[in-house]
């Protein structure tokens, strides 16, 4: 039961054809998850990281890549400007 609460906080890697499937609002979301990730394993209360597939912490490359991934992703999207009264 733990396990599922722990994997609650990382994100499932997605190459970016999977990206490109996800609604504009699921990629913001995702964009906005990312910043949740724990900082470093060493700061962690973990011993190890685990092969879930999952992004874990900020410092890793798979962290990296999926921030630039997702917003490359929302750059190619059509973008409706907002008229603010």
């Amino acid at each position: 039961m733990g396990t599922t609460l722990e994997l609650s906080n990382y994100l499932k890697m997605l190459d970016r054809g999977e990206l490109a499937k996800l609604s504009t609002n699921q990629l913001l979301a995702r964009l906005n998850h990312l910043p949740q990730c724990e900082e470093l394993l060493d700061r962690s209360d973990r011993d190890a990281m685990d092969d879930s597939g999952c992004i874990e912490f900020k410092q890793s490359q798979a962290w990296i890549l999926a921030v630039r991934d997702v917003k490359q992703v929302l750059a190619d999207r059509e973008h409706i400007d907002r008229k603010t009264n």
